[in-house]
């Protein structure tokens, strides 16, 4: 008898708005990620998973940094805004770097490599998308590391922490 199987992995399909007339699906993504993002940071608030003196004004940061990352490229001169130390600050540092450009990427890599170095409590949203970048910075740049990268994105996602884009089922 075979038994069905049934992934670990959740898959996560970029969703299209209406609203959206660009049909370049990394715009949509892009949408969805800043949208997981979002949710992530205040779903950390509401639990207690992160504690800032002011909710309120860590909030404005987390957003004003997604919205600068968003439109962030490789002719960006902007800085990242100041937000509260958080494992979404270190991944939003590591994310501002690679959508920088490729020059930028080794920045990014070693702020993606330090959040994972956090304590396990201290990166239960992050975890996985960094790991998952990691694994994407290695595949772009030719590295076989990115195997190791992937699978230990869904190792990740199995032991628990968060994965709200289905970074584990993509790698």
């Amino acid at each position: 008898m075979a038994r069905e199987f049934r992934p670990v992995e959740r898959l996560v399909v970029p969703k299209k708005k209406e609203t959206q007339a660009d049909d370049d699906p990394r715009a949509v993504r892009s949408q969805d990620t800043a949208e997981a993002d979002l949710k992530d940071f205040a779903d950390a608030l509401q639990t207690g998973e992160i504690k800032p003196a002011d909710s309120a004004k860590a909030a404005q940061q987390h957003e004003a940094a997604r919205a600068l990352i968003v439109q962030t490229n490789s002719t960006t001169s902007a800085t990242l805004p100041d937000e509260f130390s958080s494992e979404f600050a270190d991944y939003h540092r590591g994310a501002f770097a690679y959508r920088r450009g490729q020059e930028h990427w080794g920045e990014a890599r070693q702020v993606w490599e330090e959040l994972l170095k956090r304590p396990e409590q201290d990166r239960h949203y992050r975890t996985v998308w960094a790991a998952f970048m990691l694994g994407k910075l290695a595949l772009k740049s030719q590295d076989p590391e990115a195997v190791k990268w992937f699978q230990r994105t869904r190792e990740l996602a199995r032991a628990g922490f968060s994965d709200s884009l289905g970074m584990a089922a993509d790698s």
